[in-house]
């Protein structure tokens, strides 16, 4: 496969997760495109976000707190 189509392939999937929350939250849909043991640092939680379930909710929050302009 081509560095170019790598390149949309990526993009596309980027898109995609990023609608997950944009236009509304789609928790499953979201989960789909993460690693079971994902492992995240984020400026507003105090050590690491460890493993899919700490992640997703940590989205969650960020989802009910903001107002997501489109």
């Amino acid at each position: 496969m081509e560095i170019q189509q790598r390149s949309e392939d990526v993009i596309a999937t980027i898109r995609a997760m990023n609608r997950c929350w944009t236009e509304g939250w789609h928790e499953d849909e979201f989960r789909q495109y993460l690693h079971s043991d994902v492992v995240a640092i984020v400026p507003t939680t105090p050590g690491r976000l460890e493993g899919q379930d700490a992640y997703v909710a940590g989205w969650r929050g960020f989802c009910e707190a903001a107002e997501i302009l489109v």
